[in-house]
């Protein structure tokens, strides 16, 4: 359970108002009213207290947190990868979409698949459906490159379509 301290102001005590006095009895020689005007006219003007001095927006627990994680996440290196692009067939029609996604090492990243189409677009939709279908046959053509040819660029291939086609989800 964690314990938030929360800073409140706390309101001046209030004492009867002393009675108000003219204007032109407080003004001195010049006409700029300042404090002492004020004071003369309405009394002394209690001023607001605070139980405890601001100390920053957030608590100390959360900033402890905060530096930790920071001393224990350094920058992350990014990750090197390539970019596939593939011309692959509509899942359900004879039109074609040219489909990027990234590869890190020999594994194709399943979010990125399809990532030259905006987000929610209809068109990544039916690029992502029609990825699916291409993974399942480029898994099945390499499966059998590989048996045939028994290299290893060929295996790293059937590998890299086979897990795609296994966990990917449009």
């Amino acid at each position: 359970m964690r314990l938030t301290c929360y800073l409140l102001p706390v309101a001046a005590t209030r004492e009867q108002p002393a009675a108000v006095q003219p204007l032109d009895n407080c003004m001195k020689s010049g006409n700029v009213i300042d404090e002492s005007v004020l004071n003369c006219r309405f009394g002394q003007v209690p001023r607001p207290a605070q139980a405890e001095p601001a100390k920053g927006m957030v608590s100390a627990d959360y900033m402890a947190d905060f530096k930790a994680n920071a001393a224990r996440n350094p920058a992350r290196s990014a990750r090197t990868y390539s970019v596939a692009t593939a011309s692959i067939r509509e899942w359900d029609g004879r039109n074609r979409y040219r489909a990027q996604w990234r590869v890190y090492g020999n594994t194709i990243d399943g979010d990125s698949v399809c990532e030259n189409f905006a987000i929610r677009s209809f068109e990544r939709r039916e690029c992502r459906k029609a990825a699916q279908v291409n993974f399942k046959e480029e898994c099945r053509e390499w499966t059998k490159r590989a048996a045939r040819n028994r290299d290893e660029d060929s295996k790293n291939a059937e590998q890299r379509y086979c897990e795609v086609a296994a966990t990917f989800s449009p």
